[in-house]
């Protein structure tokens, strides 16, 4: 998805009193693949979050397959989750420890 279409389905779940005041910005150098661009979020013309590898702690990945093997992330959820999971697929559901 490029990132013009992501920015218009961003801004679609703003409220109206925030439409116009609420911008999505992110830059990519085009020459420097392997250099990472700059991602914020801005209010009035404000940064309110600015997230960049130097400034961020959050571990970005490339694959979901990272996320998968990465044993550090761990999502819980319950018995009662993962039957209502198998009940509307109409299939096997199990849960990888």
């Amino acid at each position: 998805m490029s990132w013009s279409k992501l920015k218009q389905q961003l801004e679609s779940f703003l409220c109206p009193a925030l439409d116009g005041r609420v911008e999505y910005r992110a830059t990519g150098y085009r020459y420097l693949p392997d250099k990472a661009g700059l991602c914020y979020i801005s209010v009035d013309k404000k940064d309110v979050l600015r997230m960049s590898d130097r400034t961020s702690s959050i571990r970005w990945y490339q694959t979901e397959m990272e996320i998968k093997n990465n044993p550090d992330v761990q999502i819980p959820i319950s018995d009662e989750e993962m039957e209502a999971v198998r009940k509307d697929t109409k299939g096997p559901f199990q849960r990888i420890v």
